[in-house]
């Protein structure tokens, strides 16, 4: 199996378009629902995986479908590219690994339409494991469509066909990372399916 990076949440120094922060006149907030399969995880001291191979995991994230990107890059020949955050990004990110839970009220996403399609989106800090605050935990997902069909433009998208991302648990995976020091736990897992639920209640701001 290949090395697996955690995603990075800086958006490209090159190109930068600032957009302006002015809210859409409508939310549309919306929960999906996300299935997998732990395909590799960190090993503990006494050489037990974290989390044996196969577990299924689950999990949830939310996130306004009509919202703005605070930051977008055009790459010429190499797409568009459109960073979310805060109220447009996940108001809230769940996952659950067996009798295990994790959640974090903060998160990013990423959008990259081009050539080869890229979305991400990542629970960050602060992250709570098992009800516990973990000093540099973080969850995501990560869908990697190699020949570019996997997304269509750069908005937050509303449906996901998990057939057009490439490489289950290498390039498209889903991870949860604990605390990133000497007792770190990390877990890999294929992302089987993510399913949007009936938005919420769509309201003025």
């Amino acid at each position: 199996m290949h090395a697996r990076s955690m995603p990075s949440l800086r958006a490209a120094a090159l190109v930068g378009v600032l957009v302006a922060a002015a809210a859409p006149a409508m939310a549309e907030m919306t929960t999906f629902q996300f299935e997998g399969r732990v395909c590799d995880a960190t090993r503990r001291p006494d050489g037990h995986r974290w989390f044996p191979r196969g577990t299924p995991v689950t999990g949830t994230f939310t996130y306004d479908t009509a919202g703005a990107p605070y930051q977008v890059n055009d790459w010429g020949d190499s797409g568009m590219e459109a960073y979310y955050r805060n109220g447009y990004a996940p108001d809230t990110m769940t996952m659950r690994i067996l009798d295990h839970t994790a959640m974090s009220k903060r998160g990013w996403a990423r959008v990259l339409d081009g050539p080869q399609d890229v979305f991400s989106v990542t629970g960050s800090y602060p992250t709570f494991y098992d009800g516990r605050r973990v000093k540099n935990g973080s969850m995501g997902l990560v869908l990697w469509s190699m020949d570019g069909t996997g997304v269509t433009g750069i908005g937050l998208p509303t449906t996901f066909d998990m057939s057009r991302f490439a490489l289950p648990c290498n390039m498209t995976y889903g991870y949860l990372q604990t605390d990133g020091g000497a007792d770190d736990g990390r877990v890999f897992f294929v992302i089987d399916s993510i399913t949007a639920t009936p938005p919420a209640t769509t309201a003025p701001r």
